[in-house]
């Protein structure tokens, strides 16, 4: 009998070790598949600047859902009537995204992505934003076909103005999908909504508005609308249903594809220092050559280094150096095409480190492959000793002389 008992207990045991190891494994999986979703969705989210004159601004999240139109969706209540906005994608440093506020208030002065407030829906809080141009790691986001149903689990990510942090990854559960009308105030005014909307248990707060809602595959489900005051584990987004008819709207189906070639510039492109290599004299003191260079040969030395190269990238880029320079010869000519380039592009990157050069078309007479190369070696001998400032100087005199003999 005590036998028995013995026997019994060690089966429970046994069993309640296995409930719990499984229990443990499923934990894992819903942890990896939610970072997975958080990585893949990264690529599509951005953080919105919108002035609204005096001094005052609203902040506020989106997501890029046409990459060929370069076309952000947001909600109205973040942009409002105001015909411009700002916009930040994502930045990495050493394969790490960089998360803290400050570095993109920063960052939003110097190299900002300008966009232009191009359809607008006061009826769902929509908005959607055509930016000049895209990062080259930018991916547009899938748009789900079907709805969400309660008990789903759903991911947002958005950028709270209470944290100081972007890029927050909220989870949630769906309570409800359902018809809702409710008011607003934008500015001064107070305006009516009324939409398909979805309600979750997530956390969201004044900041992630505008920003993605998506499934489990990392579809968009739904654009986030804000959490209720007065409620805990409450909030709102406008359904997938909704944002697929205004997309097809003719206002925004009537928009065009934006032209490659951009309007003239009256201004020179400033160099991008976002690793910092470079001192704060030396950038000053080219960003005076660069403007003189565009002033006098109306041609440009576009100059941009960054931290590394989108951590699901890095090991990819790092496999072979064809593989590196295919990546950074792609990256180049789209740094080109997205800022009408009317010259060189030299490219500096920490991680991995690599530094390439591109012509525009109508530089490569100039610029043919053999002096893009002199140029290389040039500055790659002066980075070999450390010596940043030096190599960019070199850089400078080496192509506006070439310039110069232009010009002649």
């Amino acid at each position: 009998m005590q036998q028995s008992l013995c026997r019994q207990k060690g089966s429970w045991i046994i069993a309640l070790v296995a409930i719990f190891s499984f229990a443990m494994a499923s934990s894992r999986a819903d942890n990896e598949a939610a970072s997975r979703v958080y990585r893949d969705v990264l690529k599509s989210s951005v953080w919105i600047y919108s002035s609204r004159g005096n001094g005052k601004a609203a902040t506020g999240s989106g997501s890029l859902v046409d990459a060929r139109k370069n076309l952000v969706l947001t909600n109205y209540h973040v942009v409002g009537d105001n015909p411009r906005a700002t916009v930040l994608f994502p930045s990495y440093q050493n394969g790490k995204l960089i998360a803290e506020r400050d570095f993109y208030i920063e960052k939003l002065k110097r190299s900002g992505i300008r966009g232009r407030v191009v359809a607008r829906d006061k009826t769902r809080d929509l908005a959607l934003i055509e930016l000049e141009s895209v990062p080259a790691n930018a991916v547009a986001l899938k748009l789900a076909l079907d709805t969400v149903s309660p008990g789903q689990t759903v991911h947002s990510i958005g950028n709270p103005g209470g944290s100081g942090a972007l890029w927050v990854y909220t989870p949630g559960k769906v309570r409800q999908v359902y018809h809702k009308k409710w008011k607003a105030k934008v500015g001064d005014e107070v305006l009516s909504f009324e939409a398909e909307v979805i309600e979750t248990d997530s956390a969201t707060n004044p900041g992630d508005s505008g920003g993605p809602l998506v499934n489990d595959k990392g579809e968009l489900v739904g654009v986030t609308e804000g959490g209720a005051i007065g409620a805990r584990l409450l909030s709102t987004f406008v359904d997938g249903s909704e944002v697929r008819a205004f997309l097809v709207s003719k206002d925004v189906t009537a928009l065009p594809a934006p032209k490659r070639k951009a309007p003239v510039r009256d201004a020179f492109l400033p160099i991008q220092d976002e690793a910092k290599f470079f001192s704060a004299e030396s950038v000053t003191k080219v960003n005076d050559d660069l403007r003189e260079i565009f002033r006098k040969y109306n041609r440009d030395f576009l100059i941009e280094s960054y931290m590394s190269v989108p951590a699901d990238q890095l090991e990819k880029v790092k496999s072979s150096n064809d593989e590196k320079t295919r990546y950074f010869r792609r990256w180049t000519r789209e740094r080109i095409k997205a800022k009408d380039v009317n010259g060189l592009c030299l490219i500096i990157c920490k991680n991995p480190s690599f530094l390439y050069c591109e012509a525009s078309p109508d530089a490569r007479k100039i610029f043919d492959d053999k002096t893009i190369q002199e140029l290389v070696d040039l500055v790659r001998e002066q980075f070999k000793k450390k010596d940043y400032d030096k190599g960019l100087a070199e850089a400078i005199r080496f192509v506006r002389e070439k310039w110069e003999k232009e010009s002649d």
